[in-house]
């Protein structure tokens, strides 16, 4: 619940730095729980002389910032689509992910472990996370970049 509630003062922060015709888009009372259920103790480290990407944001934060596009900022249908259906794939993902490790845990439990057989490279392909891909759109469209 502490973590809820700093997402909110961090969500409240990010709103209040918007233009009046920003703010105007999301409804009073949902900018009301926002103010009425933050943690007024949380000190906000947002600086927005930094891409939103680039902030060490709450990840409760970042998933409150994509739903309130979604649902009051983005105006354009085809746009909202095309993130839905990549949260869904993204979601898809990281369940399948999750199958994976878990199957994978139970079929190398009497492998020997990484120490007992040396370092091994790691290569590692970067993606964009759906969360980054969002809040870029989201900076983008408040000039935030």
């Amino acid at each position: 619940m502490k973590e809820t509630a700093q997402a909110y003062a961090e969500v409240e922060y990010i709103i209040n730095s918007f233009s009046q015709d920003e703010k105007y888009l999301i409804p009073e009372e949902v900018k009301q729980v926002f103010s009425a259920f933050k943690d007024n103790e949380y000190v906000v480290n947002i600086d927005f002389n930094l891409p939103l990407e680039e902030q060490n944001i709450l990840k409760e934060t970042a998933t409150i910032l994509i739903m309130l596009y979604l649902k009051y900022i983005c105006q354009d249908e085809q746009e909202k689509l095309d993130l839905v259906k990549e949260l869904k794939l993204n979601d898809e993902i990281a369940k399948t992910l999750e199958n994976e490790k878990l199957g994978l845990e139970s079929l190398f439990k009497d492998v020997p472990k990484r120490d007992e057989i040396g370092e091994l490279p790691i290569i590692v392909e970067e993606k964009k996370h759906i969360f980054r891909k969002i809040l870029d759109r989201i900076s983008r469209l408040f000039g935030r970049t």
